[in-house]
């Protein structure tokens, strides 16, 4: 799961978003944000395609890097 939240926090930060604002950006509370962040929440399609939307990065890539894929 370290590999997911390098991930996510290293978008975030790119991208300047605090937890709180990343996460009312994909229609989330700050708390559930906090668990995708750290691996403790499963991610699922519909927040994939919510943070492709909100970041806009493709969705494929992130699905593949929340999976361990390389692209």
């Amino acid at each position: 799961m370290k590999d997911t939240q390098d991930f996510l926090r290293d978008l975030r930060n790119e991208l300047g978003h605090s937890q709180e604002s990343m996460a009312f950006s994909i229609g989330k509370s700050q708390p559930t944000y906090y668990r995708m962040e750290n691996g403790k929440k499963k991610i699922d399609m519909e927040d994939i395609e919510k943070l492709a939307k909100a970041t806009g990065k493709d969705k494929t890539e992130i699905f593949q890097k929340l999976n361990g894929m390389t692209i």
